[in-house]
């Protein structure tokens, strides 16, 4: 419910309603003196830690209004839940005894109120701010599907288990676990349909959801070695280098058409006994010779293959073998696995569940724009030393892919059948000082790993020592990312992608993995040496790869970067241990000041990027609700969209 009003409210979807704020004493005076039915509605919690005698401001200090939404003020009919003061929007909901819906009961003036589900929130603001033509868009009725199943399935996840526990305690590989179950448990912050992954019933979300913490042992198909595409990081065989003359569809045909002898998937992902054990079914079957074992997640095979390349099936371009080899567990991304015993050799596999909008499988084309981008995050870190010494990256240029003879990149079918093996750096991996912690975690509540970072550190339990450590992660943070920024790139920061390197009770370095989308601004790469990737972008399709300006490309840092990312741990701070908002956000201001200083951009740039950042009114606002309720067709990619919001730091 929270993450619901809060997008519906900073999206505008009350904008042209009939809205009223009252006061805590505005709204005690209605009830007294007209309808004292209605007085025990609304409590707020740890009326002790409340500063304002009148019960006017929350705990952490925010004034608290309610929110009145008159559906039909003539008929008496509306709908209320108390909001607070907030930064990044205006309002923000106000976790309480939750939204009600009040009406007059009869002609003789009783009055009622219904305590309101998300799903009938959200039916009622289709059907009082949408206009028809609107209400008729199919995305309009699948979002409330999406609402349901994110009841539905974040109930299932909640019988998970999961409490706080010490992570610094577990061993390297647990610990990363751990927290990527966290993070799964959270999901994308903010996003109130989140949790939503279509397609799987109870029995699969139970067995295929990090958060249960289930082994999923791989199964695997052969596929023909003259259907295959690879990636850069194999040693032999067709693939993209991105430094070819020729077109890609050029290299599409002539790549599948020779017989592929490069290194094959059970050699990262497997052990010898594994290995050894997918060899010999592959030779008994007479397969070795003219086809490689891929792995597939089980799900994938049961219920994905057979119908999208059910006739490949037929014609033996792939084959179901019995096998079944190689022990993982899910990760927050849910297509990928971490190796169940440790080790450096994640997988990520196509997984034909919808989620956020879009489908999870893995298409040739994302595999090639991966190896692109990791091969400018490559070059960008020998362009500064301090991104030399600081930012790691994970490599995921072993993949094998799926792709028909005269194929497309862009065919939906061959998209279901690929792998990538994503190879960890081992010197984080197997350091046992070293806790790699996905930033997407710090926003699970489930966890204190702030209050162990502290005690680990010697510092005291309390709020400053909150606000310090805090401080230290926005420090490494943006310094990171503005020196990528400097260079012309901008990785996918949000908190899944973006990995904090603890060791020793230290936060200065960050990992990042999934680099399908490291967009550009490529003037400024040009000045530094580095090419034009030429990505693969489908004809006709609007693309984010490429921003013309550089305001454009700082975009990404706003949203994803602070709006979500840090946001998302400023807001689970403040709950957890009871810091106002406003001062947290002042810590980050500060680290973001000083970063920008500290990278050595032109005098001009640094003039923009404080103005852009500091000086405008606004700033820009991802939508996630809007999206998905004007989306039509199948999904295919996240659906997207932007508008505006109040800059943050003018609030502050």
């Amino acid at each position: 419910m929270q993450d619901l009003i809060n997008t519906l409210l900073a999206e505008g979807f009350w904008e042209h309603a009939d809205i009223e704020l009252l006061s805590i004493s505005q709204w005690q005076s209605y009830y007294t003196t007209v309808h004292p039915e209605l007085g025990e509605l609304f409590t707020f919690a740890d009326p002790e830690a409340i500063a304002d005698p009148k019960g006017e401001t929350s705990p952490n200090g925010r004034s608290i209004s309610l929110y009145r939404w008159w559906v039909d003020r003539e008929q008496q009919h509306s709908l209320i839940f108390p909001v607070q003061a907030a930064v990044v929007q205006p309002y923000r909901y106000l976790q309480s005894s939750g939204v009600y819906e009040i009406r007059r009961w009869s002609e003789a003036g009783g009055f009622g109120a219904e305590l309101l589900h998300p799903v009938s929130l959200m039916q009622h603001v289709i059907e009082g701010c949408l206009d028809e033509e609107y209400r008729q868009q199919e995305g309009v009725g699948r979002f409330v599907q999406l609402l349901e199943q994110t009841i539905e399935q974040t109930t299932w996840s909640l019988d998970s288990g999961l409490t706080d526990e010490n992570i610094l305690e577990k061993s390297p590989s647990e610990a990363f676990q751990r927290l990527e179950q966290y993070s799964s448990l959270r999901d994308r912050p903010f996003h109130p349909a989140s949790k939503a992954k279509t397609g799987l019933n109870e029995e699969d979300y139970r067995k295929y959801i990090a958060e249960f913490g289930q082994d999923i042992t791989l199964s695997w198909v052969a596929l023909r070695k003259d259907a295959v595409m690879t990636g850069v990081g194999i040693a032999q065989g067709p693939h993209f280098t991105g430094t070819e003359t020729e077109t890609v569809a050029d290299a599409v045909e002539s790549d599948t058409q020779r017989p592929y002898d490069g290194q094959q998937p059970d050699d990262l992902l497997l052990s010898i006994s594994e290995r050894q054990l997918v060899e010999q079914e592959m030779q008994e079957r007479g397969l070795a010779a003219d086809y490689i074992a891929i792995p597939v997640h089980p799900w994938q095979l049961t219920y994905m293959l057979p119908r999208h390349l059910h006739t490949e099936q037929v014609d033996k371009v792939w084959i179901p073998l019995e096998v079944k080899a190689g022990a993982f567990q899910a990760t927050s991304s849910v297509r990928s696995l971490s190796p169940r015993d440790g080790g450096q050799n994640y997988v990520k596999l196509p997984l034909g569940v919808f989620s956020l909008g879009a489908s999870r499988y893995l298409p040739a084309v994302k595999l090639i724009n991966g190896d692109r981008g990791q091969a400018m995050l490559q070059q960008a870190k020998t362009r500064d030393p301090q991104l030399q010494e600081r930012l790691f990256l994970c490599d995921e240029g072993s993949w094998w892919a799926y792709m028909p003879e005269n194929g497309s990149l862009y065919d939906d079918p061959p998209r279901h059948l690929a792998a990538m093996a994503r190879i960890y750096p081992h010197e984080l991996i197997h350091d046992p000082a070293v806790r790699l912690i996905p930033m997407s975690a710090l926003a699970a509540s489930q966890h204190h790993f702030f209050r162990e970072w502290a005690a680990e550190r010697g510092l005291p339990d309390t709020a400053e020592s909150v606000k310090q450590l805090f401080g230290e992660v926005c420090s490494t943070f943006f310094e990171i990312m503005l020196r990528l920024y400097r260079i012309g790139l901008m990785p996918e920061i949000h908190g899944q992608n973006c990995v904090l390197v603890w060791k020793n009770g230290k936060i200065e370095h960050i990992l990042l993995r999934d680099h399908d989308s490291v967009r550009l601004h490529l003037p400024w790469l040009k000045e530094q040496g580095i090419a034009d990737p030429e990505y693969q972008i489908r004809p006709g399709y609007s693309n984010s790869l490429y921003n013309e300006t550089p305001k454009k490309l700082l975009f990404y840092l706003q949203t994803l970067g602070i709006q979500v990312n840090l946001y998302a741990i400023i807001d689970t701070l403040s709950d957890v241990h009871g810091i106002d908002e406003s001062t947290l956000w002042s810590v980050l201001r500060h680290q973001l000041e000083e970063a920008i200083h500290r990278v050595p951009f032109k005098a001009a740039v640094r003039q923009e990027i404080e103005h852009i950042l500091f000086e405008k009114p606004d700033w820009p606002l991802k939508l996630l609700v809007k999206p998905l309720l004007e989306q039509s067709g199948v999904p295919g990619s996240m659906p997207s969209g932007q508008s505006r919001i109040q800059n943050p730091f003018h609030h502050l």
